[in-house]
């Protein structure tokens, strides 16, 4: 059976399933991710193990209606980060560029389904539904 790990998307600290807490890291969609996040020392994740992340922002105009949960895999010598609840993922050198692809990738696929919402067929309809359950724009934005 493969280890599950979590990991605090802002302070980058993995945690083992068994000893996470949901409770202990409350959500805040406004909270920046610092800069410094990123030249945290990533953990190992050995290949067949999992590590799981949290997408708690995005960039401007998106907005994070809710945590979304994010597994990472390592697969040879990349790693893949997977939403699967919105039948997405992208890969990465790393897990943290492989995050940060999923990232960039979730808000194009966003938009492109928002603009063509009236001729999509049953399954991007619903892959929508489910991303709009998590994904949003900034009220700003859409008066533009």
């Amino acid at each position: 059976m493969a280890t599950e790990y979590y990991m605090d998307a802002i302070t980058q600290t993995p945690y083992h399933a068994n000893s996470f807490e949901a409770s202990a890291y409350p959500y805040n969609a406004n909270a920046p991710i610092a800069a410094s996040a990123v030249a945290i020392a990533a953990p190992y994740i050995s290949s067949g193990s999992t590590l799981l992340s949290v997408i708690q922002t995005l960039d401007t105009p998106f907005l994070v209606k809710q945590p979304i949960q994010v597994e990472i895999q390592r697969v040879d010598d990349a790693y893949v980060a997977s939403f699967e609840n919105a039948n997405l993922s992208a890969s990465g050198d790393n897990w943290i560029d492989a995050l940060t692809n999923l990232k960039g990738y979730l808000t194009d696929i966003f938009d492109e389904l928002i603009e063509s919402r009236d001729i999509l067929g049953p399954g991007l309809r619903h892959d929508l539904e489910v991303l709009e359950q998590f994904v949003g724009k900034h009220p700003d934005a859409q008066q533009g």
